[in-house]
């Protein structure tokens, strides 16, 4: 049972601190939520609902796994970050049976660096 031995570690105290302690923002980062704001008003303005996407993803194909951030969830399966936000509402409108919407959705995706 290794990886259950690597969740069940003691949390070392002075990583909390200094996990993101190098993390500088950049300049033009205080803009992002006026942008995001300002985006999100003009979809609303032509219709479009906010509509949020499940997060994680079963994960399907072993090879484009290699590129993803792989985590196991509650239930043992191994789920992955999308890479891009059209694959998690296409899943969700799938199960939804939606057929016309305006939707919209700002959020981050997950790339290797």
């Amino acid at each position: 049972m290794v990886l259950s031995a690597l969740f069940n570690q003691p949390p070392r105290p002075t990583r909390g601190f200094l996990y993101d302690l190098e993390a500088e923002l950049p300049e033009h980062a205080h803009l992002n939520s006026i942008v995001q704001e300002r985006l999100a008003a003009i979809f609303r303005l032509r219709g479009a609902v906010y509509m949020e996407p499940p997060l994680l993803m079963p994960a399907m194909h072993p090879e484009e796994e290699k590129n993803q951030a792989t985590f196991l969830d509650r239930h043992g399966d191994v789920v992955t970050l999308p890479n891009n936000a059209l694959v998690p509402f296409a899943r969700l409108a799938a199960r939804a049976n939606l057929k016309r919407f305006k939707r919209y959705h700002l959020t981050n995706v997950y790339r290797p660096l």
